[in-house]
């Protein structure tokens, strides 16, 4: 395979992908940091096997890259797994429904919302007349709230996947795990298995 321009070639450091969250670190639970990590496992032995000694430029193949991403706190959509009518506004949460982060639904809803949004603070259960759940697959972490103006604001790994895109990876080579963000790691796992089904991934 032919070699890559020098403007296609990374130094090694740029392509350890950062921990990506959608708010600051200085609000995150310090049980939810040791969460919030990207774990590019495969990733990184792949180039380390692969790096030349050029300044520890990568020039290996971009395609046979692969990866597992678990977005950071606030990072990944939630939607609705309930029916709730909303007596004091025409928008209602309907089971799939955007609750994190619709702000429509927020702004026009908020009492609904908050309903969908809110744990019980003592034992993390959710709200009598709402559930909500996160999403699944690569969507669930690009933006959270899609949109023309507010896609990019919510932006949290659109761009990354857009420069594995550019490089060639494939589609099935990159593998998002979302997760509840909301609960406690222990929470986490007694409610969805969460670390127990990422031993499988």
């Amino acid at each position: 395979m032919a070699q890559r321009s020098e403007t296609t070639k990374l130094p090694l450091s740029q392509l350890m992908v950062r921990t990506n969250s959608a708010l600051p670190m200085r609000v995150l639970p310090r049980r939810l940091v040791s969460v919030s990590v990207v774990v590019i496992l495969i990733l990184l032995l792949t180039l380390r096997k692969t790096s030349a000694n050029d300044g520890g430029e990568f020039s290996g193949d971009y395609s046979k890259l692969s990866g597992i991403i678990i977005p950071g706190f606030a990072s990944t959509q939630l939607r609705a797994w309930s029916i709730l009518d909303c007596p004091y506004s025409p928008l209602d949460f309907n089971p799939l429904d955007l609750v994190w982060l619709d702000s429509t639904k927020l702004l026009s809803a908020v009492n609904c919302w908050l309903k969908c949004m809110i744990l019980d603070p003592y034992n993390q259960t959710d709200h009598p007349e709402c559930r909500s759940r996160p999403d699944s697959g690569l969507s669930a972490i690009t933006e959270l709230d899609p949109g023309y103006i507010t896609g990019p604001l919510s932006s949290v790994w659109k761009e990354w996947i857009k420069w594995c895109i550019e490089f060639g990876i494939e589609a099935n080579a990159i593998i998002a795990v979302p997760y509840d963000w909301r609960l406690s790691p222990s929470k986490l796992e007694e409610r969805d298995l969460y670390f127990h089904k990422l031993k499988f991934v």
